[in-house]
């Protein structure tokens, strides 16, 4: 569940990883993190009442990845400059800063994709 908070321009969800998602023994696989991040990065887009794909997603980890714990995931947009749209995130376990992030979304028009998955512009 995403907490959209438009007031505050913050998106908030919590994601708790399991087993399945183990790397090094008892801790989240990295990937799973970033796969995470790059959809909470998407998300945040709505933020901007917008939709795009990341150009470039920046993931800074700070401490390994806990898993059974629920993590607090909160995201914001930095700054926009035509079709390009910065955003940046945080996860926290408790008060604890454990990854961060800042994502490069490109806006597309996603009525221009035709079928065969090729941009028309």
């Amino acid at each position: 569940v995403m907490d959209f908070d438009f007031d505050e321009g913050v998106l908030r969800t919590e994601v708790t990883f399991h087993p399945m998602h183990s790397g090094a023994p008892g801790r989240v696989h990295g990937g799973v993190l970033a796969g995470v991040l790059d959809e909470f990065a998407g998300a945040i887009l709505r933020l901007a009442d917008t939709r795009g794909a990341t150009g470039r997603l920046t993931i800074n980890y700070r401490s390994p990845i806990p898993m059974g714990i629920p993590l607090a995931f909160r995201g914001w947009v930095d700054h926009r400059e035509g079709r390009k749209v910065v955003v940046r995130g945080e996860v926290h376990r408790g008060d604890e800063l454990i990854a961060d992030m800042e994502g490069l979304m490109v806006v597309i028009d996603y009525a221009a994709i035709d079928t065969s998955g090729n941009a028309r512009h």
